[in-house]
C-alpha cells in the first residue's frame, strides 16, 4: 500500500469532491512536508493527513444536478420541478435550483439543493417526474461553496416548497 494518495483517492476515501480536497489542501499550514507534487503535476498527499480532510459537518441537505432532453424550455423545467414537488406531498420539502444550458450542446441542466427528504426517495420521485439523461445527487459538506458554484453566472436561485 502506497503511503501517498492522489487528490482523487483522498476524495473517494473521505467522501468529498476533488474540488473540496484541493481547497482544503490550500488551508493546511502545518505538515507541509507530507504534501508533494509529482512529476505529472498531481498532488501526492500522505495518509497521515487524511483526518484533515474528513468532513466537519454533514448537512441534511443534498446537492443534485439533472440533465433534461433538448427542447425543454425554462417554463417546462419549472413545471417539471413543481410536479416533482407535488409528488412529495408526504414530506416537508424545500427545493432550490438554477437552470443553465450547457455550452457544448445547449442541453438544459439544473443544479440545486434539496432538504427534507432522503436521497433514495428524491431519486424515486424524480424518475416519476422526468426521464433524465443524467442525474447526480450527493450529500453536501460545503453548502456555501455549492451555492457559489450554482450561481456562478449570476443565475437566480428558484425556491419551491410545500412547507406550510
Amino acid at each position: 500500500m502506497n503511503e501517498y494518495m492522489t487528490v482523487r483517492e483522498v476524495a473517494n476515501e473521505v467522501g468529498l469532491s476533488m474540488q473540496s480536497v484541493r481547497k482544503r489542501l490550500k488551508t493546511i499550514t502545518s505538515n507541509k512536508l507530507l504534501i508533494h507534487t509529482a512529476s505529472n503535476g498531481e498532488y501526492q498527499i500522505h495518509r497521515l493527513l487524511l483526518p484533515s480532510f474528513t468532513p466537519k459537518k454533514i448537512s441534511k441537505e443534498f446537492s443534485y444536478s439533472l440533465d433534461f432532453d433538448n427542447g425543454y424550455s425554462d417554463n417546462d423545467i419549472h413545471n417539471v420541478m413543481e410536479y416533482i414537488l407535488s409528488l412529495l406531498n408526504d414530506f416537508e420539502v424545500k427545493i432550490k435550483y438554477t437552470i443553465e444550458y450547457k455550452k457544448k450542446d445547449h442541453i438544459p441542466h439544473i443544479h440545486g439543493i434539496i432538504n427534507g427528504i432522503t436521497k433514495t426517495n428524491f431519486i424515486k420521485y424524480v424518475h416519476k417526474g422526468v426521464i433524465s439523461k443524467s442525474f447526480m445527487i450527493k450529500p453536501m459538506y460545503d453548502v456555501k461553496g455549492w451555492l457559489n458554484y450554482i450561481t456562478k453566472e449570476n443565475k437566480e436561485i428558484i425556491t419551491i416548497s410545500n412547507i406550510k
